[in-house]
């Protein structure tokens, strides 16, 4: 087992501390505690508009050095992610990275996932952040979720929904059809839904017990005129009618 240690930032109220110093006592390891300014990389507010304004020592961040990438004011705008076209369009692939290299900022939260980090660096050099939207968005995601204050972020609110799937994961691409492949698609999902209908209607409930009265009530009949047996088993071996002359033997 590897003697090295491993940096942990945790946000817990006083009792949670002192039963995680117990803990540690309790197995005789050692706890280094940081101070606030020792911690400051760690827990630092990752404000965009602190970045933008107060950040003169970071060259990446100044008006001068930043990178922008223009928005195509010929396609449509997103309304989740504000840029035109969506961030996750075709020709935004990789437009970033293969511009130039760019080391992530030093307050890029290390709880955030690598996804939103991407994300949060796309919009960025679109000057999304800017934008009083996405502004009120972060602001609404603070006032649903006090227990972030110190993150200044929220990863379902801030991040946009077409960045992200279910549990946070990218939208896949639909598959593409034929015309002849869609024709017949759309043909037997018409068919399915007319089924379900059909089952749901009380009238096709009423003639499937009919059509079982009816059914029985012949096997009955049939029963009766000795046309066949009926066993303890439940089904029914057909015997073949009996002629006249077997009656008269008889």
């Amino acid at each position: 087992m590897s003697n090295e240690g491993t940096k942990l930032s945790l946000f817990v109220n006083e009792e949670q501390k002192e039963t995680i110093l117990s803990l540690f006592g309790y197995y005789n390891w050692d706890v280094n505690e940081l101070n606030d300014e020792q911690a400051t990389c760690v827990n630092e507010s990752t404000q965009t508009d602190e970045i933008l304004e107060n950040d003169d020592n970071a060259n990446e961040d100044t008006e001068v050095n930043r990178f922008v990438i223009q928005q195509n004011e010929d396609r449509d705008e997103c309304p989740f992610c504000l840029c035109k076209p969506c961030i996750t369009d075709e020709s935004n692939i990789q437009m970033w990275w293969e511009t130039e290299g760019q080391q992530r900022h030093r307050r890029n939260n290390s709880l955030r996932k690598e996804k939103y980090k991407y994300f949060w660096t796309m919009l960025y050099h679109r000057d999304v952040w800017r934008d009083d939207r996405y502004q009120e968005r972060k602001l609404q995601a603070l006032a649903r979720d006090p227990k972030f204050k110190n993150f200044i972020w929220h990863k379902r609110d801030i991040m946009p929904n077409c960045g992200k799937g279910k549990n946070g994961r990218k939208t896949k691409t639909p598959p593409r059809y034929t015309r002849d492949e869609i024709q017949r698609i759309k043909l037997e999902e018409s068919r399915l839904k007319e089924k379900q209908l059909l089952k749901k209607n009380p009238e096709f409930g009423n003639m499937a017990e009919s059509v079982m009265e009816n059914a029985l009530l012949n096997i009955m009949t049939e029963a009766l005129n000795e046309e066949f047996n009926i066993t303890a088993r439940p089904r029914f071996i057909a015997l073949p009618k009996r002629t006249a002359s077997a009656k008269s033997q008889k």
